[in-house]
């Protein structure tokens, strides 16, 4: 008979969630590549279930979690060579290293080791792939040490206009894109908008950053110096001028764009995930002929079809990098060797605190209703008429999914080619 009937072992583990929400928060954790001692802790942080490294790696065996090592063991080589090929292979220009490919691997829940994936890349790749992927050693700016308190601390913003009139030459098309990119590198909104220079739209955005965070707000916005950041600003101020302390730690500052460090790193890493190759195809519509410079109905559709494909694209960005494992640093004091996610699940484990002010939800709406004109107003793409008609005739073609980022689009101009003559026709008749 067990001397421990009840189980009891003097240690309040907290309350244990069920077994479908442990298994989806382990895959989540899996997907976001944390190592067993993150996956406790998030799991303290997220379901107050306390556990321990012995117990962990029973639940990963009890709920089959793909892990790296199960799967270095249990899959064939052709297997391995082939999930790394498939990352591979969509990226042509070379840009993802083993780090990026291995981080892809986990959000799909195929996690191989740094080894495994580094040896098949150099194959794959040959001598070329880890010198087109070699940073520049040119105008750099001195680096400095940052100072990090913690989630909160700080909010950086800007605009990217690789895919605008300009860098895309598709007449007067354009799809701008605007983020915000925490100071501890965390990336918590980043969205296409029909004009990152728009002072009421970037005000828009602003705002919908601050619901997307819960209501709270950095204790300071960092921008460059574009005229397009002044309803940022006076937002800012708004919610901050109750902390009655912005002499010491400031609401606001502008900076130019080469200081904005932490948010035009972004804009680099975008382009190397697969911004390049997204201005490329762009500018296949061109010189293939399937996009009619100035024909108002390709305008329509270019704005209709592109902008929620690119989104997706973003959307898998932002995802990608809140997960990916930074390279650990034992002479820095900035947070590395973990995830920006975890960083904001848990930042005393880092020696961080989390920063940031809450705000009500009222504050937000009255700031949205009583300054800026409605949100459809600045941020639509196309008017109420043909959005119906565009999704008539996307309906009428099967519903291709827009929601594969860099796959989706690879096929936006098929898509396209398909839904162009159908709108042509109906508007043709009126």
């Amino acid at each position: 008979m067990s001397n421990n009937p009840k189980g009891n072992n003097q240690y309040n583990n907290g309350t244990k969630p069920s077994d479908d929400i442990l298994r989806a928060k382990l895959l989540q954790y899996t997907s976001e590549n944390l190592r067993y001692k993150e996956m406790i802790s998030g799991l303290a942080a997220d379901l107050g279930y306390h556990i321990q490294k012995r117990k962990l790696a029973d639940l990963l065996k009890r709920f089959e979690i793909p892990t790296a090592r199960r799967n270095s063991k249990m899959l064939t080589e052709d297997v391995k060579q082939e999930l790394v090929h498939e990352k591979l292979r969509n990226d042509p220009y070379h840009r993802k290293g083993p780090n990026t490919i291995k981080s892809l691997l986990h959000q799909d829940l195929n996690p191989l080791p740094r080894s495994t994936v580094r040896s098949i890349q150099k194959t794959y790749e040959g001598p070329a792939g880890p010198l087109l992927r070699a940073p520049g050693m040119t105008n750099r700016i001195q680096r400095k040490p940052l100072l990090v308190l913690g989630p909160g601390q700080e909010m950086h913003s800007d605009g990217h206009e690789k895919w605008t009139a300009s860098a895309i030459q598709l007449g007067d098309v354009s799809i701008g894109v605007y983020g915000f990119r925490q100071h501890v590198g965390h990336i918590p909104y980043l969205t296409v908008v029909p004009d990152a220079r728009h002072a009421d739209a970037v005000g828009h955005l602003h705002l919908d950053m601050i619901e997307a965070c819960g209501y709270r707000i950095p204790v300071q916005c960092t921008v460059d110096k574009g005229s397009e950041t002044g309803e940022l600003f006076a937002q800012q101020v708004a919610l901050r001028y109750e902390t009655k302390n912005m002499e010491q730690w400031p609401a606001f500052v502008a900076v130019p764009s080469t200081r904005n460090i932490m948010v035009e790193s972004m804009w680099k890493w975008l382009l190397q995930f697969g911004g390049r190759e997204v201005q490329e195809i762009l500018k296949e519509g061109k010189t293939n002929g399937i996009f009619k410079i100035g024909h108002p109905v390709h305008k329509n559709l270019f704005h209709w079809l592109w902008s929620q494909i690119l989104q997706s694209f973003l959307d898998s960005f932002r995802e990608y990098w809140n997960s990916k494992r930074t390279r650990y640093r034992a002479d820095s004091g900035y947070p590395s060797g973990t995830t920006p996610n975890q960083i904001m699940r848990c930042p005393e484990e880092y020696g961080l605190r989390d920063c940031s002010i809450l705000v009500s939800k009222v504050a937000i709406d009255a700031l949205r209703h009583e300054r800026l004109p409605p949100r459809k107003e600045v941020l639509r793409w196309v008017d109420d008429v043909f959005e119906q008609n565009a999704r008539a005739v996307y309906e009428e073609i099967g519903s291709p999914r827009l929601d594969k980022g860099i796959t989706s689009v690879r096929e936006a101009w098929a898509i396209f080619q398909l839904m162009a003559p159908r709108l042509e026709s109906i508007y043709r008749r009126k």
